[in-house]
């Protein structure tokens, strides 16, 4: 264990009203939040972040609105759970297989997020044609899918 790493002790609250289907989206947050560099990097680019699709319809300025409740909670500025609902609702426009207020398998989400936030820097990068963004130098890797049929073998790549 590397001791001069910060570690984060607390994360917040987030709210988990029955029947919303928001817990693993909960869980992905909170995955993201306990990574430092993650959160770091992405309250650095929230700074430049300038979008006119609002939370409802982009990851990025979603995962923003509740990265922000969380932080202020962590800084004793605000005491109500923080709400996933907001995410999970970009999310369901992104990919619309991911329907709002449905149990979704959290690895799906988690990519979606990941590859909508990549997606959001590198549309809104300074210099196009950019391929660098935080996202992809904290997990140092291309993110991909590949949808492979167990039937017949075939294997689908983007």
């Amino acid at each position: 264990l590397d001791e001069s790493l910060p570690f984060v002790t607390e994360v917040g609250s987030l709210l988990n009203r029955a029947g919303a289907n928001t817990c693993f989206v909960n869980v992905i947050i909170q995955m993201l939040w306990g990574i430092d560099s993650f959160r770091e990097a992405f309250f650095e680019e929230r700074v430049g972040h300038q979008c006119q699709a609002g939370p409802e319809n982009c990851v990025f300025c979603a995962m923003a609105q509740v990265f922000e409740s969380l932080n202020a909670q962590v800084q004793g500025h605000r005491s109500t759970p923080a709400s996933a609902e907001i995410l999970q609702q970009a999310v369901s426009v992104l990919n619309g297989r991911l329907e709002f207020g449905k149990k979704q398998d959290a690895t799906e989400v988690h990519e979606v997020i990941l590859n909508g936030l990549d997606q959001t820097l590198r549309d809104s990068s300074l210099s196009p044609g950019t391929e660098s963004t935080f996202v992809r130098r904290v997990f140092n890797n291309a993110i991909q899918e590949h949808a492979h049929c167990e039937t017949c073998g075939h294997t689908e790549k983007p």
